[in-house]
């Protein structure tokens, strides 16, 4: 009797067809091997049977009927690659992959803590870096699920949500504030280096134009106000910086710093 059948499998991933009406039966009691070279769809049907990907068409059975997420629990699944995590410990490793068979928390550690105890390896539960080394097993850096990765996430959030908006803000307003002094530099610098005198004549012209005489010759002074006292504040922060700076440079000849 067959304890396990495939009936008519196909599954393809894009344009990749990995099994194309596949049919199997696996019998009770009897050691059963699945042959071929790479890409041949073996690792495809079992993870299929395992129920952790879906076929596009066909149907498992499990003793006759469709296989169920109860029956999964009953096989025993060991991949290529481990799964292992490297920061839990063996004991949160084992209580793990039981729960993963549907056992309660507080079955699996019991289950655990008798099966230690029997092959005499209680010192393995706390520590698996320790385990690791001492039996020279090498562990993959870390096996993800998509569970994890938003368990992860939304924790993230939920702790640490606040200060991530405050540093994109804080981020974003620098961003600005740069682009701003950027921008008012070239606009002064252009100024600066074009014919001030043509522009200036340019600019009285356009506003006469604009406003009334009044209004015009208003702003032009309010302007020109401006203008002399930017120019006195540059040309004394220029100085100041200058004697500052000599002062500085005479102190440190003398002291030979």
């Amino acid at each position: 009797m067959a304890i396990i059948e495939c009936k008519n499998i196909c599954k393809s991933f894009g344009e990749k067809v990995a099994l194309n009406d596949v049919s199997v039966d696996i019998p009770e009691g009897q050691i059963f091997g699945l042959l071929g070279p790479n890409g041949a769809g073996k690792t495809t049907l079992i993870r299929i049977i395992n129920r952790i990907t879906i076929p596009n068409s066909g149907v498992v059975l499990f003793n006759g009927s469709p296989i169920r997420q109860s029956d999964v629990e009953k096989i025993g699944y060991m991949p290529e690659e481990r799964g292992l995590y490297r920061k839990m410990k063996v004991g949160e490793q084992a209580m793990y992959l039981a729960q993963l068979k549907g056992m309660s928390a507080f079955d699996a550690r019991r289950e655990l803590k008798r099966w230690f105890e029997r092959f005499q390896i209680q010192s393995w539960w706390e520590n698996l870096s320790g385990f690791a080394a001492e039996h020279g097993v090498t562990l993959p850096e870390l096996s993800l699920s998509a569970d994890q990765v938003k368990e992860t996430i939304t924790g993230f959030l939920q702790e640490k949500g606040d200060s991530v908006v405050n540093t994109t803000l804080n981020i974003t307003t620098s961003i600005v504030g740069a682009l701003v002094n950027f921008l008012l530099a070239l606009v002064f610098s252009l100024y600066l280096l074009a014919q001030k005198e043509t522009l200036l004549a340019q600019s009285r012209r356009l506003l006469r134009r604009i406003l009334p005489q009044k209004a015009a010759d208003r702003l032009m002074h309010l302007l020109s106000l401006a203008n002399n006292a930017f120019s006195s504040f540059v040309t004394g922060q220029v100085t100041e910086a200058f004697i500052l700076g000599t002062l500085c440079c005479i102190g440190m000849l003398i002291l030979r710093l």
